[in-house]
């Protein structure tokens, strides 16, 4: 299955941004919603995995 398809599934909202060149994706919860970003920088297979790695710390497991 798709990442971000896995995160729509688990109600995280999934944002791109630029987040520079040394991160790839991270996650975080505010008032109860969870959020995965990903550098809209890499290219689209780097943030499919980005999404990925993100989802398999935390508890939000694919």
């Amino acid at each position: 299955m798709c990442p971000f398809e896995s995160a729509r599934k688990r109600n995280i909202i999934v944002v791109f941004e630029d987040l520079g060149s040394s991160v790839k994706g991270l996650y975080y919860a505010r008032f109860r919603q969870k959020y995965i970003v990903i550098n809209s920088q890499v290219e689209q297979e780097q943030q499919r995995s980005a999404c990925a790695h993100v989802l398999s710390h935390g508890g939000i497991a694919v």
